[in-house]
C-alpha cells in the first residue's frame, strides 16, 4: 500500500454537504480504472460541535434514543468525512459511479 499524502499539520474545515454533492458531479472526468493499487489517504478535518438544538431536532425526528447524543447522529458526520476524502484528487474513482459499480457487482 502506498502513502499518497503526508499527514496534515492542521486539520482543514470539513466542507458542508451541499457543496460536496455539487463538487462530486465534476468527478465524472476522473480516470475510472477498473483496478487500482491500494493507497492510504490521510486527511484530518474539523467541524463545529453539534448544538443542543441540532441534537434535539435529530431526537425528535427519530425517537427512541437512550443516550444523550445518539450514536447514529455521528454517522451523519462520518458520511461527510467520507465524501470529503472521496473528493480528494488522490481518490481515483468517480464518486457518482461508486454506487453503480457496487450494484453491478452484487448482481453477478
Amino acid at each position: 500500500m502506498q502513502d499518497l499524502q503526508e499527514p496534515m499539520a492542521h486539520p482543514s474545515q470539513l466542507p458542508k454537504l451541499p457543496g460536496m454533492f455539487f463538487r462530486s458531479l465534476f468527478t465524472v472526468a476522473r480516470n475510472d480504472q477498473a483496478e487500482a493499487s491500494a493507497t492510504r489517504m490521510r486527511n484530518e478535518f474539523k467541524a463545529p460541535a453539534l448544538s443542543q438544538a441540532q441534537v434535539g431536532r435529530y431526537k425528535d425526528a427519530f425517537g427512541g434514543f437512550v443516550s444523550e447524543v445518539p450514536l447514529t447522529l455521528m454517522y451523519c458526520l462520518a458520511q461527510r468525512v467520507h465524501l470529503a476524502q472521496m473528493l480528494d484528487e488522490a481518490f481515483r474513482r468517480r464518486v457518482w459511479s461508486m454506487l453503480v459499480t457496487s450494484l453491478n457487482s452484487m448482481r453477478r
